[in-house]
């Protein structure tokens, strides 16, 4: 899609909030999963540096974690954005 639009097209992604969505399954359920799904994004941008962008999803519920992924994804992985915050 990026290569056949003709066009200079860049992309910010994140961790899709489905619950079909192993990484966003985990991270409704385990503090863990908030940065998991956060290291998922990022290696798919790293596939594509200067396409594709970062966006990190986090979950309140697990605040030290979204914390602590938020630092490691815009500080470390330089995510642009917070892109959602898990909500239930």
């Amino acid at each position: 899609m990026l290569d056949g639009a003709g066009a200079d097209l860049r992309l910010v992604v994140n961790c899709c909030e489905d619950d079909s969505a192993y990484e966003f399954r985990r991270m409704k359920e385990q503090p863990e999963g908030v940065l998991e799904a956060s290291r998922h994004v990022h290696a798919l941008a790293e596939c594509l540096p200067g396409r594709v962008y970062g966006s990190c999803l986090v979950n309140p519920h697990f605040l030290d974690a979204s914390l602590a992924a938020m630092d490691v994804a815009i500080g470390k992985w330089g995510f642009v954005m917070l892109g959602e915050m898990f909500s239930t």
